[in-house]
């Protein structure tokens, strides 16, 4: 069974071997998040030229040489992720397993199952962030899940993302002024008459009354 888990990836040392479109794509990802990505490859696309070129200093570096096992024990230490995305099944199984033997984990993206991490498809809406996933075994079945809630999330919420990012900081503040104070949160049912007053007061835009009334709820 997967289970689906949010990494914070930011300042981690991560590998992608592979410079075509799927290691392109992973790459991306990973700088996106913050991480420190090296590319091993010996042909990249044009994208990845650019993004090296504008991520900055040790964001994403190029090395572009094949992917043979000294090549990998030099690269491999102290990385959090390994993603192997090459179209070479025996490189694939080559980097897997190097990457084992340091201990790194490992995202295939020939062969998803056979690794330890798969990727998901994300719905973001601010700070809210939606994967879908099917376990790597169909990637076009998670895109299309992921666009059709992408497509239905704010009908669904009845907030914007602006809307949604407010109730996020309301409850978020709430949560930590309890804390700061030895209390507990106590869990939260949205779909209760209480948690309606509070989505009104943020859809209105009066994100003081809505701190204010989750206040009171997380007090009585």
């Amino acid at each position: 069974m997967t289970l689906v888990l949010s990494w914070n990836v930011d300042g981690r040392r991560c590998v992608v071997v592979g410079g075509g479109t799927v290691g392109t794509r992973r790459a991306r990802d990973l700088v996106g998040a913050g991480a420190r990505v090296t590319v091993v490859a010996p042909d990249v696309t044009d994208e990845l030229v650019e993004l090296a070129d504008l991520a900055g200093s040790g964001a994403l570096e190029l090395e572009q040489v094949p992917a043979t096992r000294d090549v990998l024990e030099r690269v491999f230490p102290g990385a959090a992720l390994v993603v192997v995305a090459t179209d070479r099944t025996e490189v694939n199984e080559l980097a897997a397993a190097v990457a084992r033997e340091h201990g790194v984990l490992v995202n295939r993206a020939d062969d998803a199952p056979a690794g330890d991490v798969t990727w998901t498809t994300p719905v973001r809406r601010g700070p809210v962030h939606v994967s879908v996933s099917t376990g790597g075994q169909a990637p076009s079945v998670a895109r299309f899940v992921a666009q059709q809630l992408d497509e239905g999330l704010d009908g669904l919420l009845g907030l914007d993302e602006q809307q949604l990012t407010a109730l996020v900081r309301v409850v978020g503040e709430v949560r930590r002024s309890l804390r700061n104070d030895g209390r507990r949160p106590a869990p939260v049912d949205w779909r209760s008459e209480q948690a309606a007053t509070i989505l009104e007061a943020v859809r209105a835009g009066r994100t003081a009354l809505a701190k204010e009334r989750l206040q009171a709820w997380q007090s009585s």
